[in-house]
């Protein structure tokens, strides 16, 4: 059809990131139009069609303006104008050529820019699609494919109807993947009364795959459907690297502005005068044959102390060059101490000897500290008046750059047993080493890891000082992993506790596998259920068919089902095993929930002496799951509650423990982590002491849960999870999360965001006012698992 008739025009065409664009006119009578697009092939393109609104300079009479947006492809595409709908009558095509439309667009740019800028990124700016796609983000994972998380809001909810997700490439072939559909909710449209549904869906894509297109559809609406196009200059937009390392770790311009930043804002870098009451320090400098050479460095930063109240010993096993050698003649606060052809450990023993100091710090040649490090650890003194063991953040030197940063967490035992989270250097009180004994000499070379867990196990007071003040040498080794697993094994024997050390499952980190107590515990795993059989059998059947723990029961907590086909389906198992029961709660208003009141009734149901919290939108991964979460409490009388590690179906992490943030609300650790990357401090990868853990899978010992009077149930469907681990730490008890049990959950499966469902946010406000009045102390201290140099208000190691 040609290009230009009384009712059409065809203005221009031009290129944009992944999107090729027409703008066309048509007369005021003429009612909607929409574009359909096809390959030379005939395969189908998706076209949105958006009215313009355009400048005075543009505008042409009564004639209506329009920008059509298709996929910017690898081949031509011919472009039809159809009236009012899909079936409508053709009014007009062209071709949009691959290979002139550059030539076009080029043009239309130099001569009529106006144009290119009503078109480019008009799909973005438009709110005319009924059925928008979002982008959430794309994670790489480990295997080289990529995880894109996208969100759909259908106009018209087509309840019975499966959502639809598909991927073709830069020439409109499909793509193979995998999808994973994430969530599917009717919601309220908060418009009028009718509704909304939101899905999301997570697709794997294939390594290498940088043109794509997406599109979605649901039933046979077509305003149920919408699609983007992805090119390579849009993926860096929303490539998503949560959880691997802080932000500006990988770049070390970037760190080193941040680290400048934080050196002005501190005050403690100015020199002051002794105090009377200053506790003094001395530091212990070692260095290794071949090492000498570095101490000069090292031993100009303990100089620009602002701290005056210091003392060195540098000790060595051959003496140091002259040019340190004539400082320590020059200051009477340094001696130089040689021991011959000894290991590090005995070096520092040797140094001991020679010191009198209140604490005593341990520092290695060719390492620097920041200028105000003792200052920093004074004033950590000062606020804890108490306290006898004492360490910081961290980063790596190499090249005269700074990059790396180890940004710690508060203290924490179960992290401690798996790697040495504590890092370089350590500020140990005189009193604290005496009690300590020197380090055996089969613990030498890891002499600093012998003595965190001896402080632990000792009980003493550990104290985290959230500055980074130690800058370490890039090249050296953290730990001798063979020296580091007998300190673990003698900790572990000195604290009665029955277990094996085996190396762990990313570098420098040990696994400590504790014995499973004798007889077993019997295990009541309780699982709420409402309807949802689709999600309710392969629960059941992966706990039935995998888990291999031998004494254990499962729950079903039936709750206000509806549908006839959960009540055969509960009849069917309950028969098929004798370990499954399934109990009714009723509650006092027909058609409420309310969680914690149906996982007490669970509680009150069961015959085992640890209770397993379970949502029946989870499967089993390891069989072992059971074992695992058992095992975290067996030798560990003091904790009460232990979770698990979730994994969203994609491969990326749903939780690794929880914390909050200062307004008290709940996030996960590591979530949208991929489930086998090493995160920054190895939250995700390896077990430790959390400030909660979610019930989606929650372990807890039965006297602590009937001692505390179980969940509350003033807190109907929020927060009662993360409320019970905070009253079981309030108690005096700990919360622990193990990597090593792991299960699939697909969060939001059966109850809806209370940010997208109008009528669920009055409820969730009174609940989140009960939380924030009962541990106000907390939130407003702040969550000691997230270190104070992180965004506070998110659980992804963003620098604040």
């Amino acid at each position: 059809m040609a290009r230009r008739t009384d009712n059409f025009r065809l203005e221009g065409v031009c290129r944009g990131e992944g999107y090729g664009y027409a703008l066309v006119r048509t007369a005021e009578s003429l009612p909607r139009i929409v574009g359909v697009a096809r390959t030379p092939e005939g395969v189908e393109v998706p076209v949105k069609t958006m009215p313009q609104s355009c400048p005075p300079s543009l505008s042409q009479g009564s004639l209506k303006a329009w920008v059509l947006a298709f996929p910017l492809l690898a081949v031509d595409l011919r472009v039809e104008v159809r009236l009012g709908s899909l079936e409508g009558a053709p009014l007009a095509s062209f071709v949009f050529s691959r290979v002139t439309s550059k030539f076009q667009s080029r043009f239309l740019s130099t001569c009529t820019p106006e144009r290119t800028r009503l078109m480019r990124g008009s799909e973005e700016r438009c709110s005319s699609t009924p059925s928008p796609i979002t982008i959430l983000g794309a994670w790489p994972l480990p295997d080289g494919s990529v995880a894109w998380r996208t969100s759909v809001t259908f106009a018209f909810p087509c309840e019975g109807e499966q959502p639809e997700l598909r991927v073709f490439d830069s020439s409109m072939r499909p793509v193979d993947f995998r999808l994973c559909l994430l969530e599917d909710q009717v919601v309220p449209s908060g418009v009028d009364d009718g509704s909304r549904r939101i899905v999301t869906f997570s697709a794997v894509l294939p390594k290498g795959l940088d043109t794509f297109v997406m599109a979605t559809s649901l039933g046979e609406f077509g305003e149920n459907r919408d699609f983007t196009s992805i090119c390579p200059a849009r993926i860096g937009r929303h490539l998503r690297t949560f959880g691997q390392a802080p932000v500006g770790a990988a770049n070390a311009d970037e760190w080193e502005r941040w680290l400048v930043r934080e050196r002005k804002a501190n005050l403690s870098c100015q020199p002051r005068p002794k105090h009377p009451d200053d506790p003094s320090f001395a530091l212990v400098v070692s260095y290794a044959r071949g090492e000498e050479h570095e101490l000069y460095e090292t031993l100009d930063s303990v100089l620009r102390q602002t701290h005056q109240g210091w003392q060195a010993v540098l000790v060595g096993p051959v003496a140091p060059e002259p040019e340190v050698a004539a400082r320590v003649e020059e200051d009477g606060r340094i001696r130089s101490l040689v021991v011959a052809d000894a290991p590090r450990g005995e070096l520092e023993v040797a140094a001991l000897e020679q010191v009198d100091a209140d604490y005593v710090g341990f520092v290695r040649s060719g390492d620097l500290l920041e200028a105000d490090a003792l200052e920093c650890f004074d004033q950590g003194i000062r606020r804890h008046r108490q306290a006898e063991f004492l360490y910081c953040d961290e980063d790596r030197l190499s090249g005269g750059r700074l990059f790396s940063p180890r940004l710690k967490t508060c203290p924490n035992l179960e992290k401690l047993r798996s790697h040495n989270y504590i890092g370089s250097l350590q500020m140990v009180s005189g009193k604290l080493l005496r009690r300590m004994g020197p380090v055996p000499g089969e613990c030498a070379g890891a002499s600093g890891y012998w003595r965190a867990l001896r402080a632990f196990e000792l009980e003493a007071a550990v104290v985290q000082v959230p500055r980074v003040l130690y800058h370490a040498r890039e090249d050296r080794s953290l730990e001798d992993m063979v020296a580091a697993r007998v300190a673990l094994e003698g900790h572990l024997g000195r604290c009665g506790v029955s277990a094996t050390v085996q190396d762990g499952p990313v570098p420098q980190s040990l696994r400590v596998r504790y014995e499973l107590p004798s007889p077993l515990p019997k295990v009541s795993v309780v699982i709420p259920s409402k309807d949802h059989v689709d999600l309710l059998r392969p629960c059941l059947e992966s706990i039935l068919k995998k888990s291999s723990y031998p004494d254990f029961e499962v729950v079903v907590v039936e709750n206000n089902s509806t549908s006839r086909a959960t009540f055969d389906y509960y009849d069917e198992v309950s028969a098929a095993d004798s370990r499954v029961r399934v109990v009714t709660w009723r509650p006092e208003v027909a058609g409420t929930f309310n969680y914690s009141a149906i996982v007490n009734e669970g509680a009150r149901s069961a015959t085992g002496d640890l209770l397993l919290f379970l949502n029946n939108d989870t499967q089993v991964i390891a069989d072992d799951w059971i074992e695992e979460l058992v095992a975290a409490l067996a030798q560990r009388p003091e904790v009460a509650v232990v979770g698990a590690k979730l994994v969203f179906p994609d491969g990326l992490i749903q939780h690794a423990g929880m914390a909050y943030n200062p307004n008290g609300m709940f996030m996960h650790l590591g979530e949208t982590t991929p489930a086998n990357l090493v995160d920054h401090d190895r939250n995700v990868c390896l077990p430790h002491d959390s400030t909660m853990v979610t019930g989606a899978c929650q372990l807890v010992r039965r006297s602590v849960f009937d001692e505390l009077g179980g969940y509350d149930e003033a807190l109907a469907v929020a927060f009662n999870d993360g409320d019970f681990c905070l009253r079981a730490r309030d108690a005096g008890y700990a919360v622990t999360y193990t990597p090593y049990a792991v299960l699939y959950h697909k969060e939001f499966s059966s109850r809806g965001r209370e940010s997208t469902d109008t009528r669920q946010q009055a409820r969730f406000l009174r609940e989140y006012a009960i939380l924030a009045a009962r541990h106000a102390e907390r939130f407003v201290a702040g969550d000691p698992s997230i270190n104070p140099n992180f965004n506070q208000w998110e659980a992804q190691f963003h620098l604040r």
